[in-house]
This record gives structure tokens, sequence and C-alpha cells, in this order.
């Protein structure tokens, strides 16, 4: 989740800041900065598997190589969909959620590619060939509170061409000025400088893809416990629908440093306003 200011066709200037979960702007990262936000995807990957793996009674020393292997995979995808050709936000999106489910199934002693998530518009798609039901589909809670933001409080309509490119839901223009705002697999964005219009694209869906990180190497698991503890109402809920309970974490993270929050810092290395 994220928001960011963007400069208005009138006012076409660099980036502004400050103020919490607003991205400020430097400039182009060089690259050292990438192959740090490379390291960090990778050794989140690779703790992830690990702590998993250990709830699971998997070995450490497995787990972890492989989410290595996943994190950096899940990077690779954030940094093509941080690229502007036509397609390249759909395509590393896709490749983004192949890491996040390798990085899923090291934990959980698979194979890497045993199951895989497709994150698509509102839902997920869970396909595990082999298994008594290879293919799932279940909604994601955040992404539909994200459309319910747009076309109610920020009136936006369905931009279907971004839509369609992203893989994402993408709303605007709305009553956002110089805005774009990201909730779960939604983005929503107020008028746009069309020298911006790619750009806000690419540092959006680098929010969406930590989001379907999120929901698949962490959340699941534990709206599952959920569930299992509350009883079979929340079962059913569990079965077809993804809550996300991996938002509440997001303020006491923000409350550890009210500098810039590390997804903005990713974000800002990967995806780069047009200028020198």
């Amino acid at each position: 989740m994220g928001v960011l200011h963007i400069p208005a066709p009138a006012s076409a200037q660099p980036l502004p800041g400050p103020g919490t979960g607003t991205a400020i702007y430097r400039p182009r990262s060089d690259f050292q900065a990438r192959t740090r936000v490379l390291a960090v995807n990778a050794l989140l990957g690779g703790v992830t598997a690990a702590v998993r793996g250990a709830l699971h009674g998997e070995s450490l020393l497995t787990a972890f190589p492989v989410g290595l292997l996943g994190g950096a995979l899940h990077f690779g995808g954030k940094w093509v969909g941080a690229k502007d050709f036509d397609g390249a936000q759909l395509v590393g999106r896709q490749v983004a959620a192949a890491g996040s489910s390798v990085i899923r199934n090291a934990g959980d002693g698979r194979g890497l590619f045993a199951e895989l998530v497709a994150p698509l518009g509102p839902l997920r798609v869970y396909v595990a060939p082999g298994e008594a039901r290879p293919v799932r589909v279940k909604v994601d809670a955040i992404t539909v509170f994200g459309t319910l933001y747009a076309v109610i409080h920020a009136g936006a309509g369905i931009d279907l061409d971004r839509s369609l490119s992203t893989g994402a839901l993408v709303f605007g223009p709305g009553e956002l000025p110089a805005q774009a705002r990201t909730i779960g697999g939604a983005i929503t964005y107020g008028e746009v400088a069309p020298q911006f219009e790619s750009f806000f694209l690419q540092h959006e869906m680098i929010h969406v893809m930590q989001h379907d990180l999120a929901l698949t190497a962490w959340s699941t698991d534990l709206e599952g416990w959920v569930a299992g503890v509350v009883g079979r109402p929340a079962e059913t809920i569990h079965r077809f629908v993804d809550l996300g309970l991996y938002v509440p974490a997001v303020p006491l993270v923000q409350a550890l440093d009210s500098g810039i929050p590390p997804w903005e810092e990713e974000a800002i290395h990967l995806a780069h306003p047009p200028g020198p």
C-alpha cells in the first residue's frame, strides 16, 4: 500500500514530498542500489522460507537457499514490471508471483513449482498439478476494498486498457489531485501529466507485487490458522477469500522508522520518473 504524489498536467514538476507514505524522489538509482534491493528480496525470501520451514518441521538448510532463489525471482518480476514496454507490468507481476510461490513451497517442503499462485485483478488462482483440486480460485479481499475505495471515495472509473496491460485493477482519473494510491491490487490515480503516465504505473505496480508476496508467503497460512481456531464459518470464508491479515503489521513497521517506509524505498529504486 502506498501513496504517490504525481504531477498534474498543469504542473509537471519533479515529484514532491514529504509526508508519510509519500514517495520522495532522488536522482536515478545506480547499480549498487538495485543490487542492494535484489539482496534484500533474496534474503527476505530465504528467511521467510526458513521460518515457514521451521513451523512445518522442514529442514532450514533446505528451505533457506530455495527461499533465496524465490526471493531473487520475485525481485526479477519487479525489475521487469518497472520497465517501459507493452505488457511489462503484467509479465512482471506473474514472474514476481512465481517467486512468491517458490518461497511458499520451499517453506512447505514441496517442489519449486508444486503450487503456483497467479494474481489476476481481484482474484488469485491457485494451480497445483497432481492435487485433488488442481485449480482453486480465491477472492483478494484487500483488492476488493481498494476497488470500493476507488469507485466510492475517489469517484474513479475502471481504466480498462491499463488494467489489461498490468493484470491489476486500475481506476482513474479520480478525485485525487496529483496523487496515486494503491490498495492491494487496485490502483487509483488522479490527473497525470502525459510524460508521467508510464512511470506512475511502474511505481504503483511495485506495491501491487509487494502485496502479492505478503498474501502468498505470509498471510494465507496465518489466515488458515485463525480459521481453524475460530471454526467452520471462518474456514468456509478461508476457502474462498484471502483476507490479507498482514495489513495490521503495516503501521507497526511504519512506527519503527519515521522515514520513508521500506516498500516506498524499493519502489523508488526500481521505478524512475522521466528526466535526466
